[in-house]
């Protein structure tokens, strides 16, 4: 049994009651999330979550009082998609070379963004092995740290990382604990 105990996710306050009432949390699909369908959360670290709700597009969450909750997860290894590791990342790749040499994967026009690419393959692998989470760590040069890095061309420096967990089965999250701050 993996555990995860700090996995934030930031949201509306409307939302965080109704997620507290009907321990459950509700999304909107999409055909490029970046790990699938499902609930994400950032792994230790609050402060992303905050820098995600309070920067998000969403029109949903504009104008919206803002929260970031809590919660502890809880999934067996075998339940999990960890794309942080090799392993992980083989047994992926080798099920998008099974869908591409079984079924089509192109557009009518022949053409599948990589963003909905992945997510199609994502999703299919997710349904097929009865996954429960998938696990990422992301980097990007959205924020850049200049007295860390005296070249940022460089291949060694630290870069701008958000550890995220998708959660596509809520029965690995724990509502008995969760928890909220306003922001």
């Amino acid at each position: 049994m993996l555990t995860y105990n700090e996995c934030y996710h930031g949201t509306s306050c409307d939302s965080y009651l109704a997620i507290k009432n009907g321990r459950k949390f509700t999304y909107y699909s999409r055909k490029n999330h970046w790990l699938g369908q499902g609930i994400y959360f950032f792994l230790e670290d609050k402060d992303k979550a905050l820098w995600f709700v309070k920067k998000s597009s969403s029109p949903y969450l504009k104008s919206k009082e803002k929260c970031i909750i809590k919660v502890k997860i809880n999934v067996e290894k075998d339940g999990l998609l960890n794309l942080d590791i090799e392993d992980g990342r083989k047994k992926l790749d080798q099920f998008a070379k099974f869908l591409k040499d079984t079924t089509r994967l192109r557009k009518r026009d022949g053409s599948l963004h990589n963003a909905d690419l992945r997510c199609l393959v994502i999703d299919a692998y997710i349904k097929y092995y009865n996954v429960k989470a998938v696990k990422y760590t992301f980097s990007n040069d959205k924020i850049v740290y200049q007295n860390l890095n005296l070249n940022n061309t460089d291949q060694d420096k630290i870069q701008n990382t958000g550890a995220q967990i998708n959660v596509v089965d809520q029965s690995v999250i724990n509502f008995d604990e969760l928890s909220v701050e306003c922001v």
